[in-house]
């Protein structure tokens, strides 16, 4: 064997060997997890349970089969504030990412600053300063309706319809900050040739930004799409820490939790968790094929 096919061989051993810890993490904390997971969804495992009871599908047929579980209703509300903060979160996120786009570097340099400072917050913080924000009689929103004349005025964070609001302007004010700065790297990525030329054929602002910004920039937009509408489904920590649950805002989150800690079935919430799992995944699947195949007509 020649110097240089000794040296591949070790090159390539060597490769394999650095390989290992990566396997063996994702074995320890991503395989056996989901593959434990899926064994206990069919058993029969209480929260002081010392041993496995095997169940079969009974706590799948349970989950499908009895409304008392509150699975599926919760699952429609995660699903609608999952679509609404979205549609919004993507609509104002891009168009503020265009106003940044169009600053001089000074300003821009700020106002990314400001717009991602509510993303590194930690969720306590969050909660803590819209409670006092949403604060019935004495919050910062009373106060000014108060103030303006108005008296009838509804206990945001546990009135039926509000308490959705609140929660959708939450989430948006903390994570649109990610939207916008995905969608300004995009747009300084947009050759510059072409949006000077298209201001020499007479393209005014509008036009630019519809049918020129938007369209090759919209590999984002599908990464956008994608992040909001599954950490929307998935949200658990801001309607616990703001609502509990109150008004209409019995998240599929919450309800997984609840079996696990409060009633004490771990067995059903591990159930719970896989189905949603697998939603989840064809709604990311399903997404992104329709979104390449819409790219690539478009194309």
């Amino acid at each position: 064997m020649t110097d240089s096919g000794l040296y591949k061989k070790q090159r390539n051993i060597w490769g394999w060997v650095f390989c290992i810890p990566a396997a063996v993490s994702l074995l320890l904390f991503v395989v056996y997890p989901i593959i434990y997971s899926v064994l206990l969804s069919f058993t029969d495992v209480r929260y002081y349970a010392t041993s496995l009871k095997f169940k079969g599908f009974d706590n799948y047929i349970y989950l499908f089969t009895n409304s008392t579980t509150m699975f599926w209703p919760s699952l429609l509300n995660s699903l609608k504030f999952s679509l609404i903060s979205t549609a919004i979160q993507i609509t104002l996120g891009f168009l503020i990412a265009y106003l940044i786009y169009k600053m001089t570097r000074g300003p821009q340099t700020l106002f990314r600053v400001l717009i991602y400072i509510p993303v590194v917050l930690p969720a306590p913080v969050v909660s803590v300063m819209w409670k006092f924000i949403y604060a019935h009689d004495n919050g910062l929103i009373d106060r000014l309706l108060l103030a303006l004349g108005f008296t009838d005025i509804p206990a945001w964070l546990v009135t039926p319809g509000w308490s959705m609001v609140a929660v959708i302007i939450t989430n948006t004010w903390w994570f649109i900050g990610t939207t916008v700065i995905l969608y300004f790297v995009a747009m300084n990525a947009v050759p510059k040739d072409c949006l000077e030329g298209a201001k020499i054929d007479g393209v005014n602002k509008f036009q630019e930004l519809i049918y020129f910004i938007f369209p090759l920039t919209f590999s984002m937009t599908k990464v956008n799409l994608v992040m909001s509408l599954v950490g929307g489904i998935k949200n658990f920590t801001l309607f616990y820490l703001l609502t509990e649950g109150a008004g209409n805002t019995k998240v599929v989150g919450l309800i997984i939790f609840n079996t696990m800690y409060k009633q004490r079935n771990f067995s059903l919430s591990v159930t719970m968790s896989i189905v949603l799992s697998l939603i989840l995944a064809v709604f990311v699947w399903f997404g992104n094929f329709y979104l390449s195949k819409k790219e690539k007509n478009d194309l």
